[in-house]
């Protein structure tokens, strides 16, 4: 699937400092491939568009059906909303949250933050409007059917 890069780009061209937020279900895996595998596709994409990555939030051992209020990285990262970073990159919407109502209650609180959240390696579906919520929520049942 092609990404549109130039849309994506022009969302967040005024920007030069991102957060990083990265999630792992598993304890075991909290430090093993899952956590360097987000964190390096992150950079790369932070890199390609001249982002400095200012802090990296980390869930180890969270499931992604945790409600925001369950998420200590994640509120953490919400509360320096007034820090002036306001990207977020995360490798892809799946790391976020396993099941939609939690998705898009993140997403949401994200965006009521002032927060941008950008998926490195999915096309830009995080715009608020209703086609690209409804494609979030299809893409969200297709990897929870996956599982």
């Amino acid at each position: 699937m092609c990404v549109d890069t130039e849309r994506r780009w022009s969302y967040i061209k005024n920007t030069t400092s991102a957060f990083a937020y990265l999630r792992v279900s598993d304890k075991g895996r909290a430090n093993g491939d899952g956590i360097l595998r987000q964190e390096a596709a992150v950079r790369a994409y932070a890199k390609r568009h001249r982002l400095e990555i200012v802090r990296v939030f980390k869930e180890r051992g969270v499931s992604g059906t945790t409600d925001l209020e369950d998420r200590p990285a994640l509120l953490e990262m919400m509360a320096l909303a007034a820090n002036g970073t306001k990207v977020v990159l995360i490798e892809m919407l799946q790391r976020l949250a396993d099941k939609v109502m939690v998705q898009e209650m993140i997403v949401g609180g994200l965006r009521r933050c002032g927060f941008k959240l950008v998926s490195v390696t999915q096309a830009d579906l995080l715009q608020n409007d209703p086609t690209r919520a409804l494609m979030r929520e299809i893409f969200e049942a297709m990897a929870n059917y996956d599982k």
